[in-house]
């Protein structure tokens, strides 16, 4: 393979609160362009893994977008507009996001505001109240955010550990399934890390493997992934009730 001097960067991962220095990395004699933000393959990547960065550049993009498809919608019916909403910014709010969906609850927020917009300014055309958010959702057949995220966090474990796949035996060590479980009903059920810092808890391994042993037993153990998809969107919106019933 032969690598492009001028197209290639480097950059040095660290925690926040330790010192950057400069790295000096060599190909041929010619010195490698140090960074802090990168784009690999459609996901900015800053030296900290904070994921600010394609944040921002998500937030724009789909405001933009969504602003492009109010200024056209009189020319569609709402099954094309609905159609267009899910192709140029549902699905950008949906790629990679088990990755920079790691940032904090408020600026996740601020990226659902966007699916509410979406649905005031082309698909339904007016106001909606904070209190009728997810009445829509479940009309349109959307999740939140948040949900997205759950939903692929465990699809992640479903198709790659439960079913056949190439990533199976790599994620063998990392993601286990628990022995010595005396409830058939659990049976499915993962290894839970012992991580004892907060920083550790926020990590997608800790997050996955809690949020996977909170499924009814049902879930995990459906026939195919069809079946595993239909019910953990079914319980996520009912999650999504009894939180406000409470």
């Amino acid at each position: 393979m032969i690598i492009s001097k001028d197209k290639t960067k480097c950059m040095l991962f660290r925690p926040p609160h330790l010192p950057n220095f400069e790295l000096d990395v060599l190909i041929d004699g010619h010195k490698i362009e140090q960074v802090h933000e990168f784009k690999y393959l459609g996901l900015w990547m800053d030296s900290h893994l904070e994921w600010n960065s394609h944040y921002v550049k998500v937030y724009k993009t789909a405001m933009s977008r969504v602003k492009l498809l109010s200024r056209y919608k009189k020319f569609f019916d709402k099954n094309k507009l609905m159609s267009f909403c899910n192709a140029l910014v549902i699905s950008l709010i949906d790629y990679c996001l088990p990755i920079w969906g790691q940032i904090c609850a408020t600026k996740l927020a601020k990226v659902e505001k966007i699916l509410v917009r979406m649905l005031e300014d082309i698909i339904v055309c007016k106001r909606i109240l904070p209190c009728e958010k997810f009445d829509y959702f479940e009309r349109y057949n959307l999740l939140s955010v948040s949900e997205r995220k759950d939903l692929y966090f465990v699809s992640f474990i479903y198709k790659h550990l439960l079913c056949d796949s190439q990533l199976r035996n790599s994620l063998a060590g990392t993601f286990d399934l628990r022995n010595n479980i005396k409830s058939l009903r659990h049976s499915r059920d993962l290894e839970k890390p012992r991580l004892n810092t907060v920083f550790a808890q926020k990590s997608f391994f800790y997050y996955t493997v809690n949020l996977w042993n909170s499924l009814p037993p049902h879930i995990p153990k459906s026939k195919n992934f069809n079946h595993f998809d239909k019910a953990v969107r079914e319980y996520l919106v009912k999650r999504r009730s009894n939180m406000f019933q409470v």
